[in-house]
């Protein structure tokens, strides 16, 4: 969105300030994205055209996105081999594993907000058994990542078309079973004779 408006009002901009400014948006909100905007109009004239790299370092500085500002740093894997981006608490490359690989060497990015072509499973585990097959093993291996599954509190909308409907279903009915009730039992003192 920043990029389109300052190129609406200034003009192309270059390789180089397109690039840094595409590069530097991540965990920006749209209202992060406005400041920067009004504080662009605010400090540089149209007259000059787009702004350079060394106007955008500062003004990036000055206003750091609202998670930058909590501090809060995410991370994700990246393959070494085949480069697929995945989260950070599967335990080997999903794109890896469906080549017949087993590649567990990656490096780690970070970030205030995780992109959304970094892969996601529901299960994170390799191993698949007959009656539970495991995301890796799944014809939809990573594309319908639910952020709810396996949860009893959760009302699903999309029970009836989703894919992961039988394995989220499974996941919740364990989850009940496993819930047990706490009971308090007093225990009188043994007598002693």
């Amino acid at each position: 969105m920043l990029l389109e408006k300052l190129t609406e009002y200034y003009g192309l901009p270059g390789e180089v300030e397109a690039g840094f400014i595409t590069e530097h948006l991540e965990g920006y909100t749209p209202e992060d994205e406005k400041k920067l905007y009004e504080e662009t109009l605010a400090q540089r004239t149209k007259r000059f055209g787009f702004p350079d790299v060394a106007f955008l370092t500062k003004l990036f500085e000055k206003f750091p996105p609202a998670s930058k500002a909590t501090g809060k740093v995410l991370w994700w894997n990246v393959c070494e081999n085949c480069g697929c981006e995945y989260m950070g608490n599967l335990t080997c490359c999903p794109r890896c594993w469906r080549n017949g690989y087993t590649c567990r060497q990656v490096r780690v990015r970070k970030g205030y907000s995780i992109p959304d072509t970094v892969v996601r499973l529901n299960k994170p585990y390799t191993s698949s058994f007959k009656d539970d097959p495991s995301c890796y093993d799944c014809v939809h291996c990573g594309s319908h990542y639910c952020r709810f599954f396996g949860r009893p509190e959760h009302d699903c909308k999309q029970r009836n078309e989703c894919p992961c409907n039988h394995c989220c279903m499974k996941a919740v009915s364990e989850a009940r079973e496993s819930q047990y009730e706490v009971k308090t039992v007093t225990v009188k003192p043994r007598k002693v004779s």
